[in-house]
């Protein structure tokens, strides 16, 4: 069932996490390339950060 509604909760987030790595690893080695841009809304791009391109939250943090 389709609904208009918006949620914001984890569903799907495990195979976004995956998908994300293993596009990264498929771009790097099937197509040599050395920097990748994604752009994503707010909502889970610090994680995103830290368990895909495995950045340290105190350099996330620092950011700020």
């Amino acid at each position: 069932m389709f609904t208009t509604s918006k949620r914001f909760g984890v569903e799907g987030l495990d195979g976004m996490i995956s998908g994300l790595n293993h596009l990264i690893e498929y771009s790097a080695i099937k197509h040599n390339a050395n920097h990748m841009v994604l752009g994503m809304a707010h909502r889970g791009r610090l994680n995103t950060l830290a368990l895909v391109f495995e950045k340290e939250f105190d350099e996330i943090f620092a950011e700020f």
